[in-house]
């Protein structure tokens, strides 16, 4: 099946299987097809002899952060079970993952100031890509959140500029040269804006676009070129606005969030217009089991429907 312009489907781990599914008693992904790569039309993701790719992904942003190797292990096997074929996931995670250490009691540096690796952290991140391969699962990394890049919100610190940002992407892209199934994907919720009071979507940032050109041009040179990069913008936005020109852009991703939008076809459109032409995928739809718009009072819960309604909008956009 060649398919396209797909999405992330972020649905809440279950316990279980439920009885009228089957679940899949092989890999989910047959990687012996290839290292993954952009069609020739730009319209879709295939493998190196041409076999098309699903991407049909969990996110699990906090997975290397909070979870210990069983609780990762009993996840990517459900997941495989499931049919999934793409994992998200954070190397340096969102809730305070530079100072709080993860479920092995390991932090990523050794000193933030030099940003010099911990090898224990990076072991379990090694261990974790390895062991989706195993099930046949892609691992959609993101080297950081945005929020050690820019000042927007969170917790933070920042801790990238374009000088370390350059050495740290091509660490990782080196580490992580001979995994098939990883895909890079910069920005972490977060758009290279200006960071005034209330936020400004007008106004680059140069500092803040160096720093991520410099972490995509550091990746790969270390990975020699080998696997796609994408990135991952805030709510509401797409890594076309900013970055379709670049030529490390291999597809464009969106996040659509955690709101009802009624016009997301619009939003598909808009990228696939843009020239040259690139597969487009959202990365965060709505999530199942988290107030829409984070306004549970006036709209209540995200349910299963909302999750597959939205998308096969965007599928069918």
């Amino acid at each position: 099946m060649l398919i396209g312009d797909v999405i992330s489907m972020n649905l809440t781990l279950l316990p279980h299987i439920p009885a009228s599914e089957s679940p899949r008693l092989s890999p989910s992904w047959d990687w012996s097809h290839g290292d993954l790569r952009v069609s020739a039309d730009g319209r879709s993701l295939e493998q190196a002899d041409g076999t098309g790719f699903l991407w049909l992904a969990d996110t699990a942003w906090e997975l290397l952060h909070r979870c210990t190797r069983a609780e990762i292990a009993a996840y990517l096997e459900l997941r495989a079970a499931q049919g999934f074929t793409v994992i998200q996931t954070v190397a340096l995670a969102e809730m305070d993952g530079l100072r709080t250490p993860n479920a092995e009691g390991h932090l990523p540096f050794a000193d933030l100031t030099a940003l010099t690796p911990n090898e224990a952290f990076w072991e379990l991140v090694d261990w974790m890509i390895a062991e989706a391969a195993r099930h046949g699962l892609a691992v959609a990394l993101l080297p950081t959140w945005g929020d050690k890049v820019t000042g927007h919100w969170g917790i933070g610190p920042r801790i990238f500029t374009p000088a370390n940002a350059d050495t740290y992407g091509h660490w990782l892209g080196a580490r992580y040269a001979t995994c098939r199934n990883v895909v890079w994907v910069l920005g972490g919720d977060r758009c290279p804006m200006v960071d005034l009071p209330g936020g400004d979507r007008n106004r680059l940032d140069p500092q803040l676009v160096a720093t991520y050109q410099a972490m995509a041009l550091g990746i790969q040179a270390g990975d020699g070129g080998r696997h796609l990069l994408t990135y991952h913008p805030w709510g509401g936005e797409s890594s076309g606005t900013h970055w379709h020109q670049e030529s490390w852009l291999a597809f464009n991703a969106q996040q659509n969030g955690h709101a009802a939008f009624p016009d997301l076809w619009n939003r598909i459109a808009a990228d696939r217009a843009r020239v040259p032409a690139k597969p487009v995928i959202d990365l965060e739809p709505i999530y199942e089991d988290i107030p829409i718009c984070f306004d549970l009072a006036r709209n209540g819960w995200a349910s299963a429907w909302h999750v597959r309604y939205y998308a096969w909008i965007q599928v069918l956009a």
